[in-house]
């Protein structure tokens, strides 16, 4: 192993890295310039974005499937209601969770955004069969929990 480096496959790591990289900037660049308004975080993208696909969520099933903090995802809540995105509240059933939900002018604000993103993510996606998207988000959650495992 050189320099600490690891291979698969015969190919080293600084060209996995590079190349890795290089896809995320590109995508990620599209989105800033492109969808995403310059006011919002990624992490209020990210969470207005599980809403809307999933609905009414609590806020620890938020953040535990996108890799938040709980504090990131407190400060995110209380962010997106004082922009009145977002309501957040206490279920009767269980007083010891907090639930976020979309407000009227949250969905309008999301469901453009998402509809955008959509397309980059299908666009992205277009040349790939069923397989390789299973190995595509297999390979990005396990690069997720290393990165989050460093912290």
């Amino acid at each position: 192993m050189k320099y600490g480096c690891v291979t698969c496959d015969n190919v080293e790591d600084s060209e996995l890295y590079y190349g890795y990289s290089k896809n995320v900037i590109l995508i990620m660049d599209y989105v800033y310039s492109e969808i995403k308004p310059r006011w919002m975080t990624d992490a209020e993208f990210y969470v207005l974005c599980a809403l809307y696909r999933n609905g009414t969520s609590s806020l620890s099933k938020i953040s535990d499937a996108g890799g938040l903090s709980p504090s990131i995802m407190t400060k995110v809540s209380v962010s997106l209601e004082g922009k009145g995105l977002v309501r957040r509240h206490v279920p009767e059933f269980n007083r010891r969770m907090s639930v976020l939900e979309l407000t009227p002018h949250g969905m309008d604000i999301i469901s453009d955004l998402y509809e955008k993103y959509r397309k980059v993510v299908r666009f992205c996606a277009s040349d790939l069969t069923d397989e390789e998207l299973d190995s595509l988000k297999e390979i990005n959650q396990s690069i997720r929990k290393s990165v989050l495992d460093l912290n």
